[in-house]
């Protein structure tokens, strides 16, 4: 590596044996650093194009590539017929190329002659095909494997991600119980554990499940956005705040992906929104994510459907994560007193209101997801909006007058004449006429008029918990 990198840094080119190039390309791809990877495997590959474990490296990348015709055609040429890695990449080829007929093929190949490396056939094909979304042939394997290694825990493992991704909860939950009493200080486990009870619904246990996921990793970004949302939809929105202060430093870590790019609009980020979008798929898991919006959503043109006149100033489709993210940037930067960003925030969030109203044709606050909080909120300012104004702030504040009764469209009649210079400097003056009653405050009025007050258990109760049962049952 000291060779590697004095080369690198000097500019001129050093040899490496086969050997020890292999060793590099090795643990560039374990360290994830796929940028040395790829310019140390060129680098290989110009030292000894002829090599074998070269030759198999780069039919690697062009797997990572997607390119398993060219791949296929290297592994050919390579002709190592009895080599296993390169039987196990011509066979991640096949299912990519939905040639699966030649992996069961090799499979019942390998069972006649009771091969040595049964299992380990079976534990790397089986991510494959769930992570290539090929989940009929991912179930027919794992089955397979499963009745000749019935307690192997790779196969138990991506047999709840395919429980999960066919929406078998209850099988799911059943089997990653098992993967956790087998290893509970795997956090992989426990966090889909988490992501298992929130898809169900079932808040308080899926934020139970993420704490003991970030107990064994605290540093995951991941775990930390579901639980936010698990907090949010279970009520603690005090939690969720703090949780989503932590993460948004100087450089606010969520608040990046909106800007990351200027014409990606925040429905097209997968990263922040993916958990938000399969939640939609089943409306009856919260009052708030219902019928009625997953009707208007589906009423909305598709891309590439006619729907109107296309508008050159058109953005992404509307997710109910949008109303969420711009909800929780809001409070956040409201509570560490940065105006600038609150307002921009509910610049944003009001803009949404007004796309809800037009382009879904939803009159109610009541009928969209997050919509009764926001309602809850303004009833928490009522007194700011039933003071008189400035005449140049009129329209604006009339709209917001109009949101105070759940008049959506009235809202957006009003909103629709208002300047965007007209809505930033009456969010300022708002900002200023809030004073010092926190978001906080008003966040911890609407929750204590919550009927039924759901609480998150605190991380001491859990540890005590978990240290009462001998068994480690989770």
């Amino acid at each position: 590596m000291q060779r590697y990198s004095k080369m690198e840094n000097n500019g001129v080119e050093t040899y490496f044996d086969a050997d020890e190039i292999v060793e590099l390309i090795d643990y560039f791809e374990m360290t994830d650093d796929f940028d040395h990877y790829r310019k140390t495997l060129q680098y290989a590959q110009k030292l000894h194009p002829e090599n074998p474990d070269v030759r198999t490296r780069i039919c690697r990348m062009y797997i990572y590539d997607e390119k398993y015709a060219e791949a296929l055609s290297l592994i050919e040429k390579i002709g190592e017929a009895d080599d296993l890695e390169l039987n196990l990449l011509k066979m991640e080829c096949f299912c990519a190329l939905d040639r699966y007929e030649e992996v069961s093929a090799y499979i019942d190949a390998q069972e006649m002659m009771e091969s040595d490396d049964l299992e380990d056939i079976y534990e790397y094909l089986a991510p494959v095909l769930n992570g290539l979304e090929k989940y009929e042939q991912s179930c027919d394997l794992i089955r397979r494997g499963l009745e000749h290694f019935p307690e192997n825990m790779v196969l138990k493992e991506e047999l709840c991600y395919y429980y999960e991704a066919q929406g078998e909860t209850e099988q799911a939950l059943a089997l990653v119980s098992e993967l956790i009493d087998y290893d509970p200080y795997e956090g992989d486990f426990w966090y889909m554990q988490g992501r298992l009870h929130f898809f169900n619904g079932d808040y308080d246990k899926a934020v139970e499940s993420l704490d003991f996921a970030l107990t064994c990793d605290d540093t995951d970004t991941e775990i930390k956005i579901l639980k936010i949302y698990s907090l949010f939809m279970n009520g603690d929105y005090d939690k969720a705040i703090d949780l989503y202060m932590e993460l948004m430093p100087d450089d606010d870590e969520i608040a990046d992906w909106i800007d990351r790019n200027e014409d990606v609009q925040p429905g097209h980020i997968e990263e922040v929104y993916i958990l938000l979008r399969n939640l939609l798929k089943n409306t009856d898991v919260s009052n708030e994510l219902n019928t009625n919006w997953n009707e208007a959503l589906q009423q909305t043109p598709a891309d590439g459907e006619e729907g109107g006149e296309a508008d050159e100033n058109s953005t992404a489709p509307i997710s109910p994560g949008d109303i969420l993210l711009h909800l929780l940037q809001m409070f956040a930067y409201t509570v560490k007193g940065e105006q600038e960003k609150t307002v921009e925030a509910a610049e944003n969030l009001l803009q949404l209101l007004f796309r809800i109203g037009k382009e879904l044709d939803i009159h109610s606050l009541h009928d969209m997801p997050f919509g009764q909080l926001i309602r809850s909120l303004m009833e928490e300012m009522k007194s700011v909006f039933e003071r008189k104004v400035d005449s140049s702030f009129a329209v604006i504040h009339a709209a917001l007058q109009r949101l105070l009764e759940d008049d959506l469209a009235q809202f957006c009649h009003c909103y629709g004449r208002c300047t965007p210079q007209t809505v930033e400097d009456y969010l300022n003056w708002l900002y200023e006429q809030f004073g010092g009653k926190t978001i906080r405050t008003v966040l911890d009025n609407v929750y204590t008029k919550k009927t039924t007050l759901r609480h998150a258990i605190t991380p001491e109760n859990l540890v005590n918990s978990y240290l009462m049962n001998k068994y480690n049952r989770n």
